[in-house]
């Protein structure tokens, strides 16, 4: 275990104000003067102004002053690569050289404790290989008297921060592999994002379609994908200063304004007197979530009298679900290996033990949702054929990046071919429209649409079968499901959604359709939480 202080990386461009401020409550802590300070400089953009480029030479003359460390190196881009790409490599090449290392930005203001708690994080968790990152910053929440003076969460804050080589070395830079991970897997979304009071897969999306590039999420996902925990103090021992329109990605708010270098029990103290807990407890999540869905100074009973009403209207939610909509058709025939595909709005189950990279699957009604068509693909690498008629799914699909396993076709399915009046959702931003007129589209919004036969469809792309058959299509299952069942079309599964909800008499063409498909061999094996998505196997497949 080396117990010689971690070298301290300090990236800047263009703010001298926030850059003096930064070293100068750096300096202030002990162990500076024993410290190898690394600054680097990033480049000048093309069509700098010239304000612009006074305010970069001011940092670069500022640093260049700097003598309050035991050895400083200042690294000085040639070009502009921006910050995401500075820390990238910045931190590669002095965690490379020195195994261990402590991150500043140019608008992180420290506690004079600060350098004594990461260098003595760093030296007592180095061997503990599930500890990935050393946290500067904590938020405050009005749960915050409850936490512990430190322990692990496993969110990761870039404000001031730690870490080794061995864990920086799985650094893994692909954003489309966390985000094709995450829509496939809805639990693993729900815990990524914090319950849902995050958006990070957002910003993964973001970095895919070029609108931002950001660094700090591929490390975070790192961490999460690799179930490491981040050391975490009770009260921050930074203060961005930044939050003021002035960097690359920090935009005016008072979001994080709030009580700074509140003073914490020093961390060997701590360790020595008390047994860390190597998971993220209950209250140290809560904490966070409470933060970021309510802010640092909402009232704590407000808050309690807020996520109870949450709580009451999901139960009463499901019991009117339960009670108005009694299923007790719905039962699973056939008992076999089912695995849900997709997420929890667009998945269905599928026996997997019937699909590999030579099946054909149908998927109707794809709406802005990929992620059953995309869990097909990634786990069997079959063909997958989808349809949908709605210009905005269209325009849509268009705009994605899918493998080419994917094949979209612009028409919908129905008993025949052509064209037919198709009723938009009421709001905009929606994207599910029918055939039928349910509570949530609009007669105004009217148009026409192509359809084609099951039978049209095969004949055009030269399919002699089907492997599965995927239908979410707003009420017009019920005649599409009777039309393959007369026709005699080889279907290995059938997974629909049905819409009963739809129609008065809606059990009763469940019913229907769900006896109608048993005489003709097809039993269900997979019903989902919703009692909406329903899977069928064909019993002759199982033996084919």
């Amino acid at each position: 275990m080396s117990s010689a202080l971690a070298p301290i990386i300090l990236f800047t461009y263009n703010r001298p104000l926030h850059t003096q401020k930064t070293l100068n409550a750096l300096a202030k802590n002990p162990q500076s003067k024993d410290s190898i300070l690394y600054i680097y400089c990033d480049g000048v953009k093309k069509n700098t102004t010239s304000e612009e480029l006074k305010k970069i030479n001011e940092v670069r003359e500022f640093v260049k002053k700097e003598n309050r460390f035991k050895e400083i190196i200042i690294k000085v881009q040639e070009t502009n690569i921006g910050l995401a790409d500075s820390i990238l490599n910045g931190v590669t090449e002095v965690i490379n050289k020195h195994k261990k290392i402590i991150v500043l930005e140019d608008d992180i203001k420290v506690a004079d404790s600060f350098l004594t708690y990461m260098n003595e994080a760093l030296n007592y968790f180095e061997q503990e290989q599930r500890v990935f990152h050393i946290n500067g910053f904590n938020n405050e929440s009005n749960l915050q008297f409850l936490l512990k003076d430190y322990y692990f969460l496993n969110f990761m804050s870039c404000w001031g921060w730690a870490t080794w080589k061995d864990r920086w070395d799985k650094l893994n830079l692909d954003y489309q592999y966390f985000y094709q991970q995450l829509i496939l897997q809805p639990k693993l979304l729900f815990n990524y994002n914090y319950s849902n009071v995050l958006n990070h897969h957002a910003q993964l999306k973001a970095n895919i379609d070029k609108e931002i590039k950001t660094w700090a999420i591929l490390w975070y996902s790192t961490v999460f994908f690799n179930e490491g925990l981040c050391l975490t103090p009770k009260y921050s021992l930074v203060e961005n200063i930044g939050m003021d329109g002035s960097g690359e990605h920090c935009d005016i708010t008072s979001f994080y304004k709030k009580k700074y270098f509140v003073k914490n029990l020093p961390l060997k103290k701590y360790l020595k007197s008390s047994k860390l807990r190597y998971e993220e407890l209950f209250t140290s999540r809560l904490h966070l979530k409470l933060f970021y869905k309510y802010g640092a100074e909402r009232p704590l009973l407000l808050i309690f009298l807020s996520l109870f009403k949450g709580i009451l209207k999901k139960k009463i939610s499901r019991l009117k679900q339960r009670l108005n909509s009694p299923k007790e058709y719905l039962i699973e025939r056939i008992n076999c290996n089912k695995k849900w595909y997709g997420n929890e709005y667009g998945g269905f189950y599928v026996h997997p033990d019937l699909l590999n990279d030579k099946s054909f699957v149908y998927s109707f009604g794809i709406g802005e949702d990929v992620s059953f068509d995309l869990a097909i693909i990634q786990n069997h690498n079959s063909q997958v054929f989808a349809f949908d008629p709605t210009p905005k799914s269209i325009t849509w699909v268009t705009h994605q990046d899918l493998p080419a396993n994917f094949h979209f076709y612009d028409f919908g399915i129905d008993v025949k071919d052509g064209e037919r009046a198709f009723n938009l959702p009421s709001n905009e931003n929606h994207v599910s429209g029918s055939v039928f007129s349910p509570s949530h589209v609009s007669e105004n919004r009217k148009i026409e649409v192509k359809m084609k036969s099951l039978r049209s469809i095969m004949k055009d792309l030269k399919h002699q079968h089907i492997d599965v058959l995927k239908m979410d299509i707003e009420g017009s299952e019920y005649d599409v499901l009777l039309d393959i069942i007369n026709s005699n079309i080889k279907v290995g599964q059938i997974l629909a959604e049905f819409h009963d909800r739809f129609f008065s008499e809606g059990n009763n063409k469940s019913k229907k359709v769900i006896k109608a498909l048993e005489k003709k061999g097809y039993y269900i094996f997979g019903v989902s939480a919703s009692k909406q998505e329903i899977s069928f196997l064909n019993k002759r497949w199982i033996n084919k």
